[in-house]
């Protein structure tokens, strides 16, 4: 990220520093896409209108936003959560636990640390994808303001319309209604209301699906990645 990039250079003034956003491995292809077993477990709630997911590291600090979803499941019954990650058990288990203080546990799925093999499984059967990254400003990396939006580059790969935090990591790879929806970290009726209309409108998740392989496949390979560190400089700079 920028952040990261201006904290190096603050620490290192006279070193030549290269920015190389973080990249994924290739998608798989609509045929193996196609034949994965779907792994989501069934909603709790009658009426459920669609599935809608986080892959990725899961701490106890809510940096990640887990505690977002959390709001989320509450003030939407109608939607099922799926967390897909864990750091640890023990996280894991401490999200579990205040589900259940919430009483989302009907709406709400927690998978743990799954092989990387396993993702896309998930991700091919989830209608809408969340990054709610939190904005915390400090100079300890790779937390707050210097974190990196992991999942960000494979939600692009697999062309998933995605929702998430409006912060400047994410404005690094997301352009608000071009191939997300961005919203203010704590506003969580802009966060309902994106996830409702990107599940009840298919053309625009389609729209934002090919917004999103586009730009993974001319700028976000581990091939463009390669490129970028070898030329010295990112396309966007």
């Amino acid at each position: 990220t920028r952040a990261l990039e201006a904290l190096v250079k603050e620490t290192f003034p006279s070193s030549e520093i290269v920015r190389a956003p973080l990249s994924a491995d290739l998608p798989l292809s609509r045929t193996e896409q196609a034949a994965l077993t779907n792994p989501l477990r069934q909603c709790g709630r009658l009426g459920c209108i669609g599935n809608v997911g986080y892959t990725g590291f899961v701490d106890t600090s809510d940096l990640r936003g887990i505690g977002t979803i959390l709001e989320l499941a509450e003030l939407m019954p109608d939607v099922c959560f799926h967390i897909v990650g864990g750091g640890s058990e023990e996280a894991v288990a401490f999200w579990k636990s205040a589900a259940e203080r919430k009483s989302v546990t009907l709406n709400t799925h927690f998978y743990g640390r799954q092989n990387p093999g396993r993702v896309p499984a998930f991700l091919n059967h989830l209608g809408v994808v969340l990054s709610p990254l939190k904005l915390r400003p400090t100079k300890s990396a790779p937390f707050g303001k210097n974190a990196s939006p992991l999942k960000i580059p494979q939600y692009l790969a697999y062309g998933k319309a995605i929702v998430a935090s409006d912060i400047p990591a994410h404005r690094e790879y997301l352009v608000h209604e071009k191939n997300a929806l961005l919203v203010g970290e704590t506003d969580y009726d802009a966060w309902c209301r994106s996830i409702r209309f990107l599940l009840e409108n298919p053309d625009t998740r389609l729209k934002m699906a090919e917004a999103n392989e586009l730009l993974y496949l001319t700028s976000f390979t581990h091939q463009k990645r390669v490129e970028v560190i070898l030329d010295g400089e990112f396309y966007g700079d």
